[in-house]
C-alpha cells in the first residue's frame, strides 16, 4: 500500500507498521473471499481499502488547505497530520467485518480494528492518552463510514465520502 507521506512523519511510520502487519493483510484477503468469490461483489480487501485511503487522506489535506479544521485538531488541540492517521486508518479498516459476514460487518469490524490499532500505534504515540483519543476517533471514522449511522467528525465525513 502507497499514500503519499508529505511530510508526515508518524504516518510513515503506520503506513509502514501497515504493510508489514500480517493478521491485518490475513484479514483482507478474508474479506475478498467472502465478498467477492462467496457474494459476487467488488473488491473490499487491500486494493479497495488503498484506494479509498488515498482519496480520504486527499480530500483531507484538500479540506485543511482551505481553512477546515479536522475535529481532532479542533476539539483535542491535535495536529493535521493525527486528523491524517485517523483518516487514513479508518479508511483501510472500515471494512474489516467482511472478512466474518456481510451483515454487521460495522460491528463486526469494530472488534477487530480495535486490537490491530493498539498495536499498530504502539511505538507511533507514547502519551497514553494521545494514543487512545486516536483510536476511539478512528473507531468513529471507521463505524460512520455506513449511511446508517451519523457522522460526527469531519474525519468521519470524509471516510464516508471517500468510500461512496
Amino acid at each position: 500500500m502507497n499514500i503519499p507521506i508529505k511530510g508526515n512523519e508518524q504516518l510513515k511510520l503506520v503506513l509502514k507498521k501497515v504493510n508489514e502487519h500480517e493478521e491485518l493483510n490475513a484479514i483482507w484477503e478474508a474479506s475478498n473471499v467472502m465478498i467477492v468469490k462467496r457474494l459476487g461483489m467488488s473488491d473490499h480487501g487491500k486494493t479497495h481499502v488503498s484506494i479509498v485511503a488515498n482519496l480520504a487522506v486527499k480530500i483531507l489535506r484538500n479540506l485543511v488547505t482551505e481553512g477546515i479544521i479536522p475535529s481532532i485538531v479542533k476539539d483535542y488541540e491535535f495536529t493535521n497530520e493525527d486528523a491524517e492517521i485517523v483518516v487514513f486508518l479508518a479508511s483501510i479498516m472500515h471494512d474489516l467485518g467482511n472478512s466474518v459476514h456481510r451483515d454487521l460487518h460495522d460491528d463486526i469490524g469494530f472488534s477487530l480494528a480495535n486490537k490491530i490499532l493498539h498495536e499498530l500505534l504502539e511505538d507511533v504515540y507514547e502519551n497514553k492518552r494521545k494514543k487512545q483519543i486516536i483510536i476511539t476517533e478512528t473507531l468513529h471514522a471507521m463505524v460512520a463510514h455506513d449511511t446508517d449511522v451519523k457522522v460526527h467528525t469531519i474525519e468521519g465525513g470524509v471516510v464516508r465520502i471517500a468510500d461512496g
